[in-house]
């Protein structure tokens, strides 16, 4: 007899908090499919309305098809065959979400697993309309000390921002997942893992998820690292090496030893409000709300800040194998007229609930 199907697992976290961590874990289990993420919501929601009209036939098979070159020019692409045509009609509907869910959907199955797991980037700008598409399904929230997540970013060498807005940006990513938390308590279960216990404690941690999830816990998600897909993923690109390695244990409060206390006073002084919802204690004490008055100037600088969040953050130092991904955007946005500016990724404008 078939298992049952259960509802998909949608992980909102920040980049550099361990998701891809926790995703492969959670792979390992014999009933969650956890495939890298091709990121289809982000990049599609600008101009998925310019893919064709919504109430002719043809309409979600378009969108299939623009997600299909998504997942296969990831640098870390799907196995197996994806027909836009069968994906389109198993959809639950063909708004965005119900498309992309349904890739994961068929992935799932590919693989004989029950359940499928979601942590594209930003995912919390789009858990209304994939809970709505799939209303079963789970929603967990990984969060980790934004000092270290500020740190590992501005260590990869991938972003171009400064101190201040790597503060401003973890400070508002944490008031977004919250939210969500918040929004679908009453509707659908939420379970949230602190990075820190994870790599500190990880079977409790994991015990507790799968708890959480309705899940069994199973001993080989604490070797993730020894799957073939971790091992694959850990070659693709500097940013997942770690993938290939066993759970780096110690692997908190960095910030301490590789940060300078005028960073830290000004990381806590953006976003210490966040950092202590989450049960982080400040170096300083001073959250945002409380801290002594800094020059008149001061809020005005940061609001402009955020405003330069809004429009785009620019990435810098590109990866070879990330170029087949680049011209696969850039040939979709030619095809639907979009433009955007050269060099830079979305971030915070918010899509329509779909």
């Amino acid at each position: 007899m078939a298992e049952t199907p259960q509802g998909p697992i949608l992980l909102v976290a920040s980049e550099r908090s361990g998701s891809n961590v926790l995703r492969l874990m959670l792979d390992r289990h014999s009933r969650v499919s956890g495939p890298p993420s091709p990121h289809m919501l982000k990049v599609l929601w600008r101009f998925v309305d310019r893919l064709g009209n919504p109430n002719t036939a043809g309409y979600g098979e378009g969108v299939a098809e623009a997600c299909k070159k998504l997942v296969l020019s990831h640098f870390s692409p799907w196995q197996g065959h994806f027909d836009p045509g069968t994906i389109a009609a198993a959809a639950p509907s063909h708004s965005l979400c119900g498309i992309v869910g349904e890739f994961y959907a068929a992935y799932a199955r590919a693989e004989s697993k029950t359940s499928w797991l979601c942590k594209e980037n930003d995912l919390w700008r789009f858990t209304h309309g994939m809970t709505a598409a799939f209303p079963t399904s789970r929603l967990v929230y990984l969060y980790r000390d934004g000092r270290d997540v500020a740190l590992s970013l501005r260590n990869s060498g991938r972003l171009a921002l400064t101190w201040r807005e790597l503060a401003l940006k973890w400070q508002d990513e944490q008031e977004n997942c919250m939210k969500v938390c918040t929004d679908h308590a009453s509707r659908h279960l939420i379970v949230a893992v602190k990075y820190e216990d994870l790599v500190e404690a990880p079977e409790p941690t994991l015990r507790h998820l799968c708890a959480g999830l309705g899940l069994e816990f199973e001993p080989s998600m604490l070797s993730f690292n020894e799957s073939d897909r971790a091992r694959t993923e850990a070659s693709t690109t500097d940013m997942w090496r770690n993938l290939g390695e066993p759970l780096m244990q110690g692997n908190t409060a960095k910030y301490r030893s590789q940060l300078k206390q005028r960073e830290i006073r000004a990381f806590e002084g953006l976003a210490g409000d966040a950092l202590e919802r989450l049960g982080y204690l400040l170096e300083f004490g001073q959250t945002r709300n409380n801290r002594a008055s800094g020059p008149p100037w001061l809020e005005a600088v940061e609001l402009w800040r955020k405003r330069r969040l809004k429009r785009g953050l620019r990435k810098v130092l590109p990866e070879t194998s990330r170029e087949a991904r680049r011209r696969a955007i850039q040939q979709l946005e030619r095809a639907s007229g979009a433009r955007s500016p050269r060099g830079r990724f979305w971030l915070t404008e918010r899509p329509e609930n779909d």
